[in-house]
């Protein structure tokens, strides 16, 4: 059995790493969503890489700004009520992993 104490701290820790991840793909999403023209300009500092295909990033950053909205939408539920959203929470570590 575990102590509850260790509960507590697991249910925070995880709770802290859920409100990061939702909130770099709220940013991400945003931007890629809602301003596509300066999207360029963050995955360049963000990665450090340089897009070539400029077209193309540009037909595929506001569904993809709209999947990262959607993904930080689904990882704020676990937060709001862990045990109703557990099946939530382990398909988000499966994905992490």
């Amino acid at each position: 059995m575990i102590p509850q104490t260790l509960t507590h701290v697991l249910d925070l820790l995880s709770s802290f790493i859920l409100i990061g991840l939702a909130l770099d793909h709220f940013v991400t999403g945003f931007i890629g969503f809602f301003l596509p023209h300066k999207s360029e300009a963050l995955i360049t500092k963000m990665f450090g890489i340089t897009i070539t295909d400029k077209e193309f990033y540009k037909m595929i950053v506001r569904p993809w700004g709209a999947l990262g909205l959607f993904a930080c939408g689904v990882g704020i539920l676990p937060i709001i009520d862990p045990a109703r959203f557990m099946p939530v929470s382990y398909m988000l570590i499966v994905l992490l992993l």
